[in-house]
């Protein structure tokens, strides 16, 4: 679980990075008329190039399967059906809601009105802050379930030692 969290916080940060303008300086900046210059631009991309979107669902589905057989099945029902998932569905559709404005910024304006173009970032943090406390969530959790244990109370183990 945290492997997984530590990489999706990871990926967010990479996300925002422009990588120096490598990118743009081996590709040319646009390809199909889309600005490529970090990771997040290769879902406008994939709206407009058949390829790209096939390739960019086929890493999701990857990428989801080797995280249900890293984790495994049962963990992953155990965090759904925690409180934690409340956290953690909240910054998931805080990021998918900045992707949205990111594609298209005056998608939501009927709803949000003019504000939307510059909410964005701000909602890139939101799913941060609300991942990291989710993280903190499961710390605590741990932390409180290890400390119930005989074994972190110093009681020791009636089983010989070999």
């Amino acid at each position: 679980m945290y492997r997984v969290a530590s990489g999706a916080c990871i990926a967010l940060m990479l996300e925002e990075i422009e990588y120096f303008g490598l990118i743009e300086t081996f590709v040319g900046g646009r390809i199909e008329g889309v600005w490529v210059r970090s990771l997040h631009d290769l879902i406008g991309l994939g709206m407009r190039v058949r390829g790209v979107h096939i390739a960019l669902v086929a890493a999701a589905v990857v990428a989801a399967a080797i995280v249900v057989a890293w984790i495994g099945p049962r963990a992953i029902v155990a965090e759904i059906t925690s409180a934690r998932s409340l956290v953690t569905g909240a910054a998931g559709g805080a990021l998918a809601l900045s992707q949205v404005l990111d594609q298209n910024g005056r998608a939501l304006t009927r709803v949000l009105g003019p504000m939307t173009t510059r909410l964005e970032e701000p909602l890139e943090l939101i799913a941060s802050v609300l991942l990291t406390t989710a993280v903190v969530m499961k710390l605590a959790s741990l932390a409180q379930r290890s400390a119930m244990t005989p074994s972190s109370a110093g009681v020791v183990s009636a089983r010989p030692a070999r």
